[in-house]
């Protein structure tokens, strides 16, 4: 498992100093049998996207050149900047170049998420199937369908 942190800003207010703790691309990322599993949170820069990247080689290059499914929740992502818009097609190219053929996506239903993803999916939609799940369960049982079974009932608290 691959995992990336948050930042931790200091700013000062007169005579007070807060504190606060901003998710800036903090990640996960793993594979289990033919499905890899991303947890995609905070506010996604530019650097946090090519961290993200180096990751993502590492665990599908382990995974031998089959094909695989992804499982990505994106329920606590902050969207991300335009900076990191082309890094993150060209992750998404690069995994269906590996033999990613479906994509289950996990978040509670969100208009700007739903169009920004689909701006970042736009090369590769006729390549790969992508659906969209408000649960976990939905999702697992839809890969499922597509032949990618997981062996552990749930990954939201990996």
């Amino acid at each position: 498992m691959v995992v990336g942190f948050c930042n931790i800003v200091i700013t000062c207010c007169s005579e007070y100093v807060i504190f606060m703790n901003i998710m800036k691309g903090q990640y996960r990322v793993f594979s289990q049998g033919k499905i890899v599993v991303s947890h995609i949170s905070g506010q996604w820069s530019k650097s946090n996207a090519l961290e993200y990247e180096d990751a993502v080689h590492k665990v599908i290059t382990n995974l031998g050149g089959r094909e695989f499914a992804s499982l990505l929740f994106f329920e606590d992502w902050g969207l991300n900047t335009p900076e990191a818009g082309p890094i993150i097609e060209r992750i998404i190219n690069w995994c269906v170049n590996q033999g990613m053929c479906c994509a289950a996506e996990v978040f509670s239903p969100d208009a700007l998420k739903e169009y920004l993803l689909n701006k970042l999916v736009k090369e590769v939609k006729s390549q790969l199937v992508i659906r969209r799940f408000s649960s976990e369960h939905e999702a697992l049982l839809w890969l499922a369908e597509k032949g990618f079974e997981s062996k552990k009932a749930s990954w939201i608290e990996q």
